[in-house]
């Protein structure tokens, strides 16, 4: 639909509301999994589950340094000492670390706690004091506002998470919910 401008509708011949449809669990959802990722991770790549899809073989260095400058040189332009940053599956910081010194405040959420960790201990490292980081999947994301209801964003990243998530309703349903999240003039990133 997205690409598609002229197109006014679809037909789902087998679903009265294809929208509302409940999608199959997916495995990349699976926080226990994540957990023993983060668990056994050596280093940021590891720590993210950055494997090759044809090999099995964990990324290089150079392709994730491409990957997370990408992510940087495409945000720049928003990223100031006034922005508020939401990034929506953090995991090892790969991007969240490339942005956070840029910004006035930045939020990392992801699903594994055991990630986290670590990212934390690289925050704490970097002295990143303006960066929290909070264990919440994505599709509870509406509760940051039980928290601090006026908390609002700028930006909004949804980088490789959205890979993970259980189809493209579950995406449609964060992807509302992050326009709730959103500052006036805001922007949600949606990558890779």
């Amino acid at each position: 639909l997205w690409e598609c401008p002229r197109l006014a509708a679809y037909l789902a011949m087998d679903s009265a509301d294809a929208r509302r449809e409940p999608e199959s669990p997916n495995e990349l959802m699976n926080r226990e999994l994540w957990d023993y990722v983060g668990r056994e991770a050596t280093d940021d790549i590891s720590g993210g589950g950055w494997v090759s899809s044809y090999t099995g073989e964990k990324l290089s260095r150079e392709v994730m340094d491409e990957y997370g400058d990408n992510v940087l040189k495409k945000l720049a332009p928003r990223l100031t000492p006034e922005t508020r940053v939401l990034e929506i599956g953090c995991a090892s910081g790969i991007t969240l670390f490339r942005l956070a010194p840029r910004v006035g405040s930045y939020l990392g959420v992801d699903l594994s706690s055991e990630i986290l960790a670590r990212t934390e201990a690289v925050r704490e490292e970097r002295g990143l004091d303006h960066v929290r980081l909070r264990c919440l999947p994505a599709h509870e994301i509406h509760l940051l506002l039980e928290d601090n209801p006026g908390e609002r964003f700028d930006l909004i990243v949804l980088n490789s998470v959205v890979q993970s998530f259980h189809g493209h309703n579950y995406l449609h349903d964060v992807l509302e919910k992050c326009v709730g999240l959103l500052a006036d003039r805001g922007a949600i990133f949606v990558g890779d």
